[in-house]
């Protein structure tokens, strides 16, 4: 949809001058009655856009024991569905790795560290997740509320 600004003008040649830029035809016709009629009213068309960022799958990598943020890298190929979550544990480092969609780095451990609480605040789900004999065998679906054997 374009967007139009009304811009209202006075004077000609060397004496033409821009008064005021408004969002709305009426605003500037209000102007114009207020102030005389040595005005006039431009309509231009304003350039929206917009460049969306491309969306990839992230990787992020929380560590359970404060919460914090190992890694997240974008994904090049599906390992896993956006969406999924899963729990290993690497030596003495116990990780949840979830698979986020988002435009940006940034984006993509917000909303991880949104759903990686949300998880851990289910008792049900994250006992289950977590269970010793669950580990790198099942994943957590946020979009399904099912887990998945691997």
């Amino acid at each position: 949809m374009e967007k139009i600004i009304y811009i209202v003008t006075s004077g000609c040649y060397s004496d033409y001058r821009i008064e005021r830029v408004y969002s709305t035809k009426e605003k500037a016709n209000e102007f114009i009655q207020q102030h005389g009629t040595d005005y006039r009213i431009e309509e231009y068309v304003i350039d929206e856009e917009k460049v969306k960022k491309e969306e990839k799958i992230w990787k992020v990598e929380i560590n359970i024991d404060d919460n914090s943020v190992n890694q997240s890298i974008p994904r090049n190929f599906l390992r896993r569905e956006e969406g999924t979550c899963e729990y290993h544990e690497y030596f003495r480092n116990d990780v949840v790795d979830l698979y986020v969609k988002a435009d940006s780095m940034d984006k993509a451990i917000k909303i991880a560290k949104e759903r990686y609480f949300a998880i851990k605040a289910n008792d049900y789900i994250w006992s289950t997740l977590t269970k010793r004999e669950n580990i790198n065998q099942v994943c957590f679906n946020i979009h399904t509320n099912k887990f998945i054997k691997l």
